[in-house]
């Protein structure tokens, strides 16, 4: 900690927070909002906003004298309602405190993309924070794209068979990437007609220049036959990058549910699930998916990152386990993650997918509902699931909202992360490792994924094959410790 008297620390703070909250009740809500103290249980807060702030202060050092370490708090819980606050960030850095990367800056700028099926063709509408809107009108995607999106998909798939275990080559890789672009370049054009992308560079300029970057939030549900597309994949031929590889906008899918959140914790915890069995027919005995090989895979990763890191596994694969391993953790103290690696299919005449789990006598089919009844705990809840199984996130033509991922969403997990392809060996290594150590520095869960796009992409076609299903804005799931 820098050497400086309580008293000077005492008066910075409390320039801090009467500087960023705008009125007495703003500063009470956001940060009992947040994590920090009711401040009305112990002030009179219809005091001016500067009175209320001096008075917190006082408090805080008074019940921990020696170590700030309740100052801290309440300062990182002011941070969390009013992220990027130069203030607050210099009171924390005065007294030693490490600011975790997702505080640090300014929240990330939304604009919502809505795309409607109106007979033949679609229309896109952008809105923004401010609720402006633009509109356009785009045309089915053309046989060309189709046949193409086919291909990519068998590409996919060979890569996580036949070249299971192996960096593709160099070569592969140039094709690969060439695929991508074009695919990329249709897949913008479809999102963008004119007047909505000149509206998206509008709103980009000015996340840029509030020192934040803008997050695109897709929502396909009025346009069912849709839904299966990899929208992952846009091409912004202006800044000649895809979307979901930049730092400055990114792209995950919408699902209109109400976000609950809790607060991020001081380590990440992941509970997994292994099971294996055969993907066409529940009920089948297991068959040869390397589970346990990617479950050593994704423990060494974790390993690597940190060990800090707790970890629990039902080995078992089976539901009974699932429960007892999610009563294990007390309310308040629950796991950050569940990470599934097995299979995932879907029943195209109920019109939505499944898990596979182990069951008496071989494999058993668990919905999106079954399990989100497992998971969601008062408390508990984990703030972000992980579907390493090849159909996480397929959805049924005319149901976008039917696939594992959205249903989950759609019961109240915050954020779901599902594959929409097969995913290689390496590439499933190298997406746990930069993920997991991305989350556990403090990192969002959006930004996270991009960093891990950008470490797949150097070698893998499968940094599209991740998709982000969520409710809400940006979040993260751990707060180092100072």
């Amino acid at each position: 900690m820098p050497d400086l008297g309580h008293t000077t620390l005492q008066a910075q703070a409390t320039e801090a927070l009467w500087r960023t909250f705008g009125t007495a009740q703003d500063l009470h809500d956001g940060i009992r909002d947040h994590g920090g103290p009711d401040l009305a249980e112990e002030h009179n807060i219809h005091t001016g906003t500067r009175e209320l702030a001096a008075a917190a202060v006082r408090s805080a050092m008074d019940l921990d004298p020696s170590g700030l370490s309740r100052l801290r708090d309440l300062l990182l819980a002011a941070l969390r309602a009013r992220r990027g606050s130069p203030e607050l960030r210099a009171a924390l850095e005065a007294m030693g405190v490490k600011v975790p990367p997702h505080l640090a800056s300014p929240p990330e700028k939304v604009l919502h993309l809505r795309v409607l099926e109106v007979g033949n063709r679609f229309e896109i509408q952008a809105i923004n924070e401010a609720r402006e809107i633009r509109e356009g009108e785009s045309r089915r995607f053309a046989p060309e794209f189709i046949t193409s999106l086919a291909r990519l998909k068998e590409v996919l798939a060979v890569s996580s068979t036949t070249n299971r275990g192996t960096v593709f080559q160099a070569g592969n890789r140039r094709f690969d990437k060439a695929m991508l672009k074009e695919l990329g370049d249709d897949v913008f054009e479809f999102l963008m007609p004119p007047e909505v992308n000149r509206f998206f560079l509008d709103n980009l300029e000015k996340a840029l220049n509030a020192n934040t970057s803008l997050q695109v939030m897709l929502d396909v549900e009025r346009a069912p036959s849709l839904a299966h597309i990899p929208w992952e994949l846009a091409f912004d031929p202006r800044r000649r990058g895809h979307l979901c590889l930049g730092n400055e906008a990114s792209l995950c899918r919408e699902v209109d549910a109400v976000l609950t959140l809790l607060q991020p914790k001081r380590e990440l915890r992941i509970l997994g699930l292994v099971a294996a069995g055969d993907i066409t027919t529940p009920g089948a005995p297991d068959d040869a998916l390397e589970v346990d090989r990617e479950r050593d895979l994704i423990q060494t990763a974790l390993r690597d990152v940190s060990p800090a890191v707790q970890q629990g596994w039902c080995l078992g694969g089976t539901l009974t386990e699932l429960r007892r391993m999610m009563r294990a953790r007390a309310p308040g103290d629950g796991w950050s993650v569940f990470h599934f690696i097995g299979h995932g299919g879907f029943d195209e005449e109920a019109g939505e997918g499944y898990l596979l789990l182990r069951g008496a006598g071989g494999t058993v089919p668990v919905t999106a509902d079954r399990l989100a009844d497992i998971l969601l705990t008062p408390g508990g809840t984990p703030q972000l699931v992980v579907l390493n199984c090849c159909s996480g996130g397929t959805t049924a033509q005319g149901k976008p909202f039917s696939s594992v991922a959205a249903t989950l969403v759609l019961r109240g997990i915050p954020a779901v992360i599902a594959m929409q392809f097969p995913v290689s060996e390496p590439a499933a290594l190298s997406f746990s490792r930069n993920f997991y150590e991305a989350i556990s520095e403090g990192m969002s869960v959006q930004r996270a994924l991009t960093q891990t796009r950008q470490a797949l992409s150097d070698d893998f076609p499968e940094w599209v094959t991740p998709a982000l299903f969520t409710s809400g804005g940006d979040f993260a799931l751990v707060e180092p410790p100072a």
